[in-house]
């Protein structure tokens, strides 16, 4: 639901191309809570009785959707979708990991990442098959799913046991695409977990600028994706199923590159991987560019060119996300849960800015001017990552 049929369906639900994104930025905004309510439940011992709550708040204002068109309500029940399955992300990787012994987090991690991204892959056929024919319906089963799984975590989710310090927990990026990251769903919410003196000396050292640069090419990157259906739909004459195809499939894709990814990582340094991802990125881009350009000048053969440049730009994204998490990690090594909270904040802010820029860009101009603007922010963001100084890696040269 949270990955799978929220960035289709709410999009898609709203009249224009700005309040599209405005839609969308209301869920990825409740992201921005994490590492307050990360903090409540660390502090209270309360992560399994947030888990469930989470669930089904999210499950109620989903199902809501169904009923409600005006824009400003929609924009409190997207907010409310996000706050609750961000809750529920942010406490349950910690209700596994604290469940299990530490020789098994990774192992544990794994499991639900692989379980994530097929109900990802499931949620965007969904959405991609009801969205535009049935959309009350699709809120309807997103709803109820939440609320199902609301239900089982109150019978079997693990009881609380001991306290996990957040720098233990192993730094594993989640697979899916932009969308598992800019739903507010990742569960590393540390950031600010020591006060905000803390957050600032980290954002004052190598990370913050490493953050500047990803900050730039996420919210472009985003935009182009959360507007990708909307743009299919209402300028290029395809419906929602098409594109959500697209999705599944570049998301499916993706998962054997997680491995290349790491390899790369492992070989050349996370900066060079970071980089290689954002080049394949502005190619992809660009080459959309090309092509909605020429769809908007009467050719008519573009449609399948377009959903395969889509596709291809989220297999790309495993360069992006693993070598972030390890730029991340390495640049403030003292303590990795705050740099990674920091990451997923950033991602988050990123992510309700490119819907809201991208929303306006859509319906003000369009979506291959979108694209270029796009291919222009990730160009800058990969000159800003090379340029000597910009990151530099504590204790390893600059690859």
């Amino acid at each position: 639901m949270q990955s799978g049929i929220a960035p289709i369906l709410l999009p898609l639900s709203a009249r224009s191309g700005l309040a599209a994104g405005v839609t969308y930025g209301a869920f990825a905004l409740a992201g921005m809570t994490a590492p307050l309510l990360g903090a409540w439940s660390d502090r209270h011992r309360r992560n399994r009785t947030l888990f469930v709550a989470g669930l089904a708040l999210g499950g109620f204002a989903m199902g809501a959707g169904a009923t409600v068109s005006a824009l400003p309500l929609r924009l409190v029940l997207a907010f409310l979708v996000g706050l609750g399955t961000m809750a529920a992300s942010t406490t349950g990787t910690m209700l596994a990991v604290e469940s299990a012994a530490p020789e098994q987090w990774d192992a544990d991690i794994s499991v639900l990442q692989s379980w994530g991204a097929g109900g990802q892959i499931a949620g965007l056929l969904v959405a991609g098959t009801l969205a535009t024919t049935r959309p009350a319906l699709a809120f309807l089963i997103g709803g109820a799913a939440l609320v199902f799984a609301a239900s089982f975590a109150a019978l079997f989710a693990p009881r609380p046991g001991p306290r996990v310090l957040r720098r233990e927990v192993p730094t594993r990026p989640a697979p899916g695409g932009e969308a598992a990251s800019a739903s507010p769903a990742r569960h590393l919410h540390q950031a600010g977990r020591h006060g905000m003196p803390a957050v600032r000396a980290a954002l004052a050292s190598p990370l913050g600028h490493f953050l500047i640069v990803w900050l730039i090419s996420y919210t472009a990157t985003n935009a182009v994706a959360v507007l990708f259906p909307v743009a299919m739909l209402r300028e290029f004459g395809s419906g929602s199923g098409p594109a959500s195809l697209a999705y599944a499939a570049g998301i499916a894709a993706s998962l054997p590159v997680y491995r290349f990814a790491a390899a790369e990582d492992t070989r050349q340094g996370p900066a060079t991987t970071l980089r290689l991802g954002l080049v394949g990125r502005a190619v992809a881009l660009a080459a959309m560019v090309v092509i909605g350009t020429l769809m908007h000048m009467g050719a008519r053969s573009g449609v399948m060119a377009l959903l395969a440049l889509f596709a291809s730009t989220q297999m790309i994204w495993p360069l992006l996300n693993v070598s972030s998490n390890a730029l991340a990690v390495r640049l403030h090594p003292s303590d990795r849960g705050e740099s990674l909270g920091l990451l997923n904040a950033c991602s988050s802010l990123g992510s309700v800015l490119g819907s809201v820029i991208g929303g306006a860009l859509i319906q003000y101009a369009s979506y291959p001017v979108l694209c270029g603007a796009a291919v222009a922010a990730v160009l800058a963001a990969a000159t800003m990552l090379r340029r000597p100084g910009a990151i530099r890696v504590p204790g390893a040269p600059i690859p």
